[in-house]
């Protein structure tokens, strides 16, 4: 579930909470992607995701992170597939 920002706004309501609740409650573990992370962890999972990636962390420079998305994005599904075995 790509997203540009996660914030207090995502968990009013957004689609990817109410998908991550669904699955969630079906015991499927829910990760999802931003650019950068605003909420902290304990907030995260109470929506139901069991991971969040953030572009930011790799790269903060929000210009040099939208340049190198691909290769940020790659990096991240291997930290995804890494958390989810």
């Amino acid at each position: 579930m790509p997203r540009a920002a996660w914030t207090a706004q995502t968990l009013g309501g957004k689609a990817p909470v109410g998908v991550a609740r669904a699955v969630g409650q079906r015991g499927i573990p829910v990760a999802a992607v931003a650019g950068r992370v605003e909420l902290s962890p304990v907030e995260l999972a109470r929506a139901g995701f069991s991971m969040v990636c953030s572009l930011a962390d790799i790269e903060p420079d929000a210009a040099a992170s939208m340049a190198r998305a691909a290769e940020l994005l790659k990096a991240i599904g291997g930290r995804i597939a890494a958390g989810f075995t």
